[in-house]
């Protein structure tokens, strides 16, 4: 049957505008000197404040842009493999590829430890534990394993780059306040009193990572299964 509200519904065109991330390392860093008006801090400094930052914040919040995956294929002769090179954090998935199931992630080598009485066993891969830069395994098999991680961010190193990997709209912010506080505790050193403009960009740097937290929303954690008797039932009488 036809739709009766065919041919009198307005029609919808949308337009999307693609904003170009304009903010490059050189833009950036011409703001950071212009701020200090001090040309004893060099391009190659400021250069190495960003990097600086985009690790510090890297280690804090799980940009989608850091998300990689990458196979590993593990030997029966032995219970490690190496970790991918750019491999950072937060090893969240492992799927063996060769017998097409899911393999449970251990937080740590010690966790793996607690349900295998050795790490030598044989046998299909059925545990998996970063340790360093090593992934451990239980047990011991020659499978090709497909990891889900985090990686370390790309470094800023010729004039033209550009921070693609945090939200572009809070790039300016994040990088510029970072590399001022760091370059104004210097200035200020020794001076006493508040150190006013390490404080005042200290204060902006925090609070551009607040709206980065509500941009990007909190990490993500998996469930905590609870024991029957750690439960306080009572509370929901």
């Amino acid at each position: 049957m036809a739709n009766e509200l065919d041919g009198t519904l307005p029609s919808l065109s949308c337009s999307s505008t693609v904003y170009a991330l304009v903010h490059t390392s050189q833009t950036l860093a011409d703001e950071v000197q212009n701020a200090v008006q001090d040309a004893s801090y060099s391009y190659d400094r400021i250069i190495e404040l960003f990097n600086d930052c985009l690790m510090e914040l890297a280690g804090e919040h799980l940009f989608p842009e850091l998300e990689a995956w990458a196979d590993l294929d593990t030997s029966a002769a032995t219970n490690n493999v190496a970790l991918p090179a750019d491999y950072m954090r937060n090893l969240r998935h492992c799927h063996s590829l060769t017998n097409n199931r899911e393999v449970k992630v251990y937080g740590s080598l010690t966790q793996l430890y607690r349900w295998f009485s050795s790490l030598d066993q044989t046998g299909a891969i059925v545990g998996v534990a970063p340790k360093g830069r090593r992934l451990y395994y239980q047990r011991q098999a020659a499978e090709t394993l497909r990891i889900n991680y985090f990686k370390y961010p790309q470094r800023l190193q010729t004039r033209e780059d550009k921070p693609v990997e945090i939200p572009w709209h809070l790039a300016k912010a994040l990088l510029k306040h970072y590399a001022l506080k760091e370059l104004y505790a210097e200035i200020e050193d020794g001076i006493e009193g508040q150190q006013v403009n390490t404080s005042r960009h200290e204060k902006k740097y925090e609070q551009a990572k607040e709206r980065l937290v509500a941009f990007i929303g909190p990490e993500e954690r998996d469930p905590v299964q609870l024991l029957d008797e750690e439960i306080a039932w009572d509370d929901y009488a």
